[in-house]
Order: C-alpha cells, then structure tokens, then sequence
C-alpha cells in the first residue's frame, strides 16, 4: 500500500459510517477513492470482506449494527449482499471435493507439492475477498444473461400473440366479407322472388289494339313492376293510369321514359284477381293484363 493511503482500518471505519466526525479525513478520503484506482480497488476488497464477515457471523455486535443500518444503505451492496448469499447456497448444495478436506490434507491430496508450495495456501487462502469479487462478477454476468434470454422469450411469445391476433383478425374481417355478400344475394333473390314483372313490348298486339299479358300475385309478391316499350324515338313524360272495368283505381303522373322504355310499379295492396289495363297518356293502345292470386 503506498505511503499516501490511508490504512485499512480507517477505510474500514469510513465504510461503516464511523468518520462522521472527522469531515476533513472522510472528505479527503472520497475524493481519494475517486481519482486513485488502486485505492479504489483496496476499498472494493474491503468492502467484500466486510460482506463475508457479516455473512459468516464474524463481526462485533456494534458492527453488525453499522453494517445493517449504514454500509448496506446503498443498493449496490445489498445486491452484492444478496448475491453473496445465493453462491454460498449453491455451493453448500454441491460442495466442492476439496472443500470436503481439511486444509491439514491439502499436501496428502497433492502429493508433489514440496514444502515451499504448501507456505504459499496461507496466501493463496488470504485472497477470499479477491475470489469473491469473481463470483459475484460471474454470478452477475449470470443474471444479466438469463435476464436478456427472459425478455428474449417474452418478446418472442408476445409477437407470437400479436401475430396469431393479427390473423384471427383478418380470418373474422373476412368472414364477415363473406356473410355481408352472401346476405345481399339472399336479398337480391328476395327481391327478384317478391316481384312480379309484366312486359309489353311494341311488337306485341292483342285484339282491338290492346296488348294484354299475365301477373301471377302470391302471398310473398311485394311489388309489380310494369315494363312497357314506347319506341326507341319516343321521349319526355307520361301519365299512367290503373283501370278496372271503367273504373281507375291508381294514377301517377310525370313518369319519366329511358331510351323508349315506360318502367313504373304498381302497389300490390290495389290488385286483386281480375283483368285490369292501363292507360299511358298520348298513347292510344292499352296495356291490359290479367291478374291471379293464389294463397300458396
């Protein structure tokens, strides 16, 4: 230890909080450790020992106070603390061979170790804070692995989930595609199954000049649709009128015609079975036809 330091019984003390008093050597100390990594390192050697002492019950009561109320203080030693712990539990569990010996029959166990190799165990067992240090080092490196292979494992397993939600996602959206085009063709069939549609077209004459032609109503017929074929150079708007033996029973004026073709309804609530025509303004031919109502 160079002349400048100070010794180990004082940084010992200014570990466990005892140079409160003493604000200029505890102020100098700091900055000390601080700049001079060698100081540094005999200060963290200290400080494994006091961790070992505590944990093997080898120090004072007075000690043991000031080592739980102030040197444990920092997160950093408790976790050494902590760790600590944890090795010696491991080893405990699986001693090592040796560690089953007596160090009086370490020389039995290496018998070509002369006398001058077994004067340096003392020293090799005096480095118990220096081989701490490493497994706490290794029980660190240990924990940061398996903590990277954790978040590892739950990312995956996270974007395995929003993967498989994804897909779940996109099968229901397209189902729902599915039923959505399915309904609107049951509409659609609905609706062709609940009209009754009566065509009169140019070419198509009765006697007396009156085109005539079927509606069969059943109960479901929502709607008659009436297509009537006016020419391809007839344009402009017409009034229709609904007859029943001289009698009219629905109008509707203004009717617009689309490339020759006359297209209107008629409401089902006003047709009952019989023959009915119709009158188109301007247009001297009727359009009758004959309705028939079934029940089934």
């Amino acid at each position: 230890m160079k002349d400048n330091f100070p010794t180990e019984e004082t940084i010992r003390q200014y570990l466990l909080g005892r140079l409160d008093d003493q604000e200029g050597l505890e102020h100098r100390l700091s900055e000390q450790m601080l700049f001079d990594d060698e100081l540094s390192e005999i200060v963290d050697s200290i400080e494994d020992e006091i961790i070992e002492d505590y944990l093997d019950g080898a120090v004072a009561p007075a000690d043991r106070i000031a080592i739980e109320e102030y040197f444990l203080r920092p997160v950093e030693r408790r976790q050494k603390v902590q760790l600590s712990r944890l090795l010696r539990h491991h080893f405990e569990m699986h001693p090592p061979l040796l560690s089953k010996k007596k160090p009086d029959a370490l020389p039995e166990l290496v018998p070509n170790l002369d006398s001058d190799s077994c004067s340096l165990l003392p020293v090799l067992a005096s480095h118990r804070s220096f081989n701490s240090r490493i497994f706490l080092g290794l029980a660190a490196a240990l924990l940061f692995v398996v903590g990277l292979l954790y978040a590892f494992v739950v990312s995956h397993r996270l974007r395995s989930e929003l993967e498989a939600s994804r897909k779940s996602q996109e099968q229901l959206k397209d189902q729902l595609t599915h039923e959505r085009e399915r309904s609107k063709g049951l509409e659609n069939q609905l609706d062709v199954a609940s009209t009754v549609v009566l065509q009169f077209w140019k070419g198509f004459r009765g006697p007396g000049n009156v085109s005539k032609t079927t509606a069969d109503i059943k109960p479901w017929t929502k709607r008659v649709r009436v297509d009537i074929d006016l020419g391809d150079k007839v344009s402009g708007n017409y009034d229709v009128q609904l007859d029943r033996s001289g009698q009219t029973l629905w109008s509707q004026a203004g009717i617009p015609v689309s490339r020759g073709e006359l297209r209107f309804e008629l409401p089902t609530d006003r047709i009952s079975a019989g023959d009915y025509c119709l009158r188109v303004s301007s247009q001297p031919k009727l359009y009758c036809f004959q309705a028939k109502v079934s029940k089934t």
